[in-house]
């Protein structure tokens, strides 16, 4: 980016802080607008918040866990005050491209919810939130912004929008009629071979079977899987970052099943 484009940045960041409007913090193509719902206390002293990312028509962004070809989606609240931590709430992503070249996302605008845990309940919160997602449509492009929002302790009233978001979750397994689900382990060239295996009706024309390991240090390959009848089965390599891997922690293995238009939440391996 040229100097003087973030000198316009700058100026639009300004502008929007002072007029108190929802603001993406850099033009970037594709993202037309960022904004935080300040949603609601709960009982436990905690948050049910959400950010919206709204994109140009026909234009995507990624899941936590984005595929083959997509952008890891990164945040930070470092600068906030009275802010604990942040547990983001993923809605159902859906499949986009094809064998060789394909991702996992939302098309055109994301509810985010998340859960915003306070250093003290009582006390008003001031919410910092940096974010680098990546945003595609026929070219991929890394968007940065930040955006910021206060939250007032005894906030009741319930956003119809974050409610529809926390309700478009992955369907539960048994929702979905999943059975006979079994993850194997085979060792690969630095990394480690898990072959997964289930029965369930087919969500769609291609499915993948999405592999989260909720470890650092760590980088799964996901393969597109494949389908027999009511069988789906798909493959995944982990490896480790700076060394050889020797072992998984199956607990913190989990599975969500994805097509081009739903997904389902298949829980941990070790079920």
């Amino acid at each position: 980016m040229m100097l003087s484009q973030k000198i316009m940045t700058l100026i639009l960041l300004i502008v929007a802080l002072w007029t108190g409007k929802d603001n993406a913090l850099a033009k970037t193509p594709g993202l037309e607008s960022v904004q935080i719902l300040s949603g609601w206390q709960n009982v436990n002293g905690s948050y049910t918040a959400a950010l919206i990312i709204n994109l140009e028509p026909e234009w995507k962004t990624y899941w936590h866990t984005p595929g083959e070809a997509g952008i890891q989606p990164q945040f930070s609240f470092f600068d906030s005050r009275n802010v604990e931590s942040i547990r983001f709430i993923w809605p159902a992503p859906i499949l986009f491209g094809g064998k060789d070249m394909w991702s996992v996302g939302y098309k055109d605008r994301l509810v985010l919810p998340f859960i915003l845990t306070p250093k003290n309940s009582v006390e008003r919160i001031s919410l910092k939130l940096s974010a680098m997602i990546g945003i595609c449509n026929q070219v991929c492009v890394p968007a940065d912004f930040e955006i910021s929002q206060n939250f007032s302790p005894a906030t009741k009233k319930r956003d119809p929008k974050i409610i529809a978001a926390l309700a478009s979750r992955p369907k539960q397994k048994a929702a979905a009629s999943v059975r006979d689900l079994e993850c194997s382990f085979s060792t690969a060239k630095n990394a480690i071979l898990l072959t997964i295996s289930l029965k369930m009706p087919s969500l769609g024309k291609q499915e993948v079977i999405m592999v989260n390991y909720d470890q650092p240090e760590h980088e799964v390959r996901t393969l597109m899987a494949s389908r027999n009848g009511l069988s789906l089965s798909g493959k995944a390599l982990i490896s480790h970052l700076s060394k050889n891997i020797t072992g998984l922690d199956l607990s913190k293995i989990f599975l969500t099943a994805v097509s081009e238009t739903s997904a389902v939440d298949l829980g941990p391996c070790e079920d």
